[in-house]
């Protein structure tokens, strides 16, 4: 269990976000205030937003220049996913009625997410690509990691024992 608690450690706050947009995304709201589903949606995606911002902001002493940049990101799309959603209710047909004008800036939206989404991943490979790079030079350098496992006896001496 502590070992799942370590590992987790970069995605605490976003998972537990996460499970609260879940959440919010499966109670009713509609019921209780006027909303449109895709307004909705847009509440339940702006809380998985938040969730990489403060993970961003809680682990910025421990993340490289890469994870933040990406959990930046993250954020950033979401809040923008979330934002269109709640501001333009007509997204949904049975929601209101569609015009010209929204017609025509559907394919810019999507265009726009796309774009989004294929830097988001170009981000998030140069992340995992600079953790490969460190991992490796772990590796092949393990005297700069522990110094006792190049030469035990030396550092037995050393310390005196």
């Amino acid at each position: 269990m502590q070992n799942l608690w370590r590992k987790t450690s970069r995605h605490r706050l976003i998972i537990l976000f996460a499970v609260l947009a879940a959440t919010v995304y499966f109670v009713p709201l509609q019921k209780f205030i006027t909303l449109g589903r895709f307004q909705h949606w847009g509440l339940a995606i702006s809380l998985l937003a938040v969730g990489y911002l403060l993970q961003t902001i809680w682990s910025w002493k421990d993340f490289s220049r890469w994870a933040r940049i990406a959990y930046l990101s993250s954020c950033l799309f979401w809040t923008i996913v979330a934002a269109t959603f709640y501001n333009n209710p007509w997204l949904d047909s049975k929601m209101a009625l569609q015009t010209p004008a929204n017609e025509q800036a559907r394919p810019f939206l999507v265009g726009g997410y796309l774009i989004l989404f294929i830097y988001l991943g170009a981000v998030y490979a140069k992340w995992a690509r600079e953790e490969e790079k460190e991992k490796a030079l772990a590796q092949l350098a393990p005297e700069k990691t522990n110094p006792e496992k190049i030469n035990p006896e030396k550092t037995h001496l050393e310390k005196g024992e």
